[in-house]
């Protein structure tokens, strides 16, 4: 497989960024971001996270587009586009975030908020991995989002996301390839099971292992977090050609 690659699409957390950091050691080595920053310089580059525009600006200052807070919304460098049911239910998520500062415990859970570009409240990360163990009031807030009729993701880790609806990075890879007019084969690099609607919608998906069970991720190629940096060196070396026969891949899911 030879494929000239028009756009690099990719993930945050776990893909661009080590996984189980604090918020402001998140960010990409010095190696990738170089790397990131040429890429960007021949190929639509963007990023479709979970996290806000407000977290993405900075750490990666010139992508053409972020997919914010799961595709929830997509930003380019001329304009901002929210899912309109996600839109309709902004007066709901900022009811539930009114509701959390009223009931959590402040001494040990941390609450992100996951905001518009516009500043409205589009999302809730609660994180309680300074907490000695789970605090009940999670579980309470958990079934309170059925209430409020919001979608929490669990991660399996010690914190969830909470979000107006279902995100879906699928459908944002989707909209920014008819938005930017992209002809040719888009790459995606992500980390997590959240990411296999994108896999499944990109013309070259590749997994990359962080923390993970490579066995859930449904993408054709697995690579190694600390060798991100190497594929994209060799993808700028190569005029953005991809080859399957790089010894950085392994075979993946749905090769």
């Amino acid at each position: 497989m030879n494929l000239q690659v028009n756009a690099i699409l990719a993930d945050y957390d776990g893909t661009l960024a080590p996984i189980n950091v604090s918020r402001e050691q998140s960010k990409p080595s010095k190696e990738l971001l170089e790397a990131l920053k040429q890429s960007s310089e021949k190929v639509i580059l963007g990023v479709i996270s979970m996290k806000d525009y407000w977290f993405l600006k900075n750490r990666i200052p010139f992508a053409h587009t972020y997919g914010c807070i799961g595709g929830l919304e997509i930003i380019t460098r001329k304009k901002a586009y929210i899912r309109k049911l996600a839109a309709n239910k902004l007066e709901t998520i900022k009811k539930f975030y009114d509701y959390v500062n009223e009931h959590h415990e402040k001494s040990c859970i941390k609450i992100e908020i996951k905001k518009l570009i516009n500043k409205k409240i589009a999302g809730l990360s609660l994180d309680w991995r300074n907490c000695q163990e789970i605090p009940p009031i999670i579980q309470h807030l958990k079934d309170t989002t059925k209430h409020f009729n919001l979608y929490t993701i669990n991660y399996n880790e010690p914190f969830i996301d909470i979000l107006p609806i279902e995100p879906n990075k699928g459908t944002a890879v989707k909209f920014i390839k008819q938005l930017f007019k992209i002809k040719g084969p888009i790459l995606y690099l992500g980390d997590s099971t959240l990411d296999n609607p994108a896999f499944k919608t990109a013309d070259i998906s590749i997994g990359v292992i962080s923390h993970n069970d490579p066995k859930l991720i449904e993408a054709q190629f697995l690579i190694d977090f600390k060798d991100v940096p190497k594929l994209l060196e060799h993808l700028i070396k190569t005029d953005m050609t991809f080859t399957n026969e790089l010894p950085l891949l392994k075979r993946g899911a749905t090769q």
